[in-house]
């Protein structure tokens, strides 16, 4: 039976920068990224086209956010007067 190994250099910064506080961060950016760069390759290099696109998608995700907003407070309120009663 081989000796256990410790964990190679790239599986410790893995397990300690993308499970830590700087996964949310990276994550972001590179969403970010991936979204921009689709819009250019969906736009053909048309600069209006590109900007109706990332318009559509910036409204959509705007709409989204608030709607969780919505939601999550009338679920908190929701579950304040259940407790009261």
């Amino acid at each position: 039976m081989p000796p256990v190994q410790d964990k190679s250099l790239l599986e410790k910064f893995l397990s300690s920068s993308l499970m830590g506080k700087m996964a949310m961060p990276l994550i972001f950016i590179a969403a970010i990224l991936v979204i921009v760069g689709i819009d250019l390759l969906l736009s053909w290099n048309d600069f209006s086209g590109f900007f109706k696109i990332l318009g559509i998608e910036l409204l959509v995700a705007v709409v989204v956010w608030i709607l969780k907003l919505v939601f999550s407070k009338s679920k908190t309120s929701d579950d304040s007067v259940d407790s009261e009663v």
